[in-house]
């Protein structure tokens, strides 16, 4: 019995669009070619490799982005979509976080590589719930593989960290992002709004995955937070 509706012949169904796997440098090279490729490079160029002031920080809406961009180490793809259940979020998202992993096989850097998956075919309308309940369903997962899952779309309500009326995950196209966890993450994965036991896993992956290159101070403090969680939760 598969999860979340996905029927045995989806989760075996290839969702990747055929030739549609390409990197930054030839998405810029030949933009006709590769063309949602190009629409999703067009809105990363203009919103999230510059600086902007609602952030409340310096620095580029995704600071971590321009090095994968220079490097040649920013990767997408199309994706299928025969409807949009989220039985097929779900499996187009195991299917991604396989394809990232056979871009990029040395878990040691992927800090510095990311893979963009977009999802033209879904209708306007049912595109958030598709990319926001896949995200829900397939989160954990990534990070138990130590990788994040970004999720954008068109109507995407997700704020900046520091500034709450800045919606910083609207993309002209619904898109997920896959990359490694990296130490940063923490801002993300340890929220006090979280399920208890939900921010207890997310924290032990974390630990896991990036405790050895943390600071002493801040593995101490997120191994502090992960134990009074435990002890909370009896």
């Amino acid at each position: 019995m598969t999860p979340y509706g996905v029927t045995d012949v989806l989760a075996e169904r290839d969702l990747i669009v055929p030739g549609s796997v390409v990197d930054v440098d030839s998405v810029r090279r030949e933009p006709a070619l590769f063309a949602d490729a190009a629409l999703a490079l067009g809105w990363l160029d203009s919103f999230v490799l510059q600086p902007n002031d609602g952030l409340g920080r310096p620095g580029h809406v995704c600071p971590r982005l321009g090095p994968v961009v220079s490097a040649n180490r920013l990767t997408f793809v199309t994706m299928q979509t025969p409807d949009a259940e989220l039985g097929t979020a779900y499996a187009a998202g195991q299917q991604l976080a396989t394809l990232y992993r056979s871009l990029y096989p040395d878990t040691s850097d992927h800090k510095s590589a990311a893979l963009i998956a977009m999802f033209p075919d879904l209708p306007e309308a049912e595109a958030g719930t598709f990319i926001d309940g896949g995200h829900k369903l397939l989160r954990m997962e990534y990070v138990g593989q130590g990788l994040m899952l970004g999720e954008f779309h068109p109507t995407s309500g997700v704020a900046s960290v520091r500034n709450d009326q800045l919606p910083v995950m609207q993309a002209p196209v619904p898109m997920y992002a896959i990359r490694g966890i990296t130490p940063h993450d923490i801002m993300f994965l340890d929220r006090p709004t979280e399920d208890p036991q939900r921010r207890i896993s997310y924290l032990e992956h974390y630990l896991h995955f990036v405790g050895p290159q943390l600071a002493a101070s801040a593995r101490i403090r997120v191994s502090a937070t992960l134990e009074e969680l435990k002890a909370a939760a009896g």
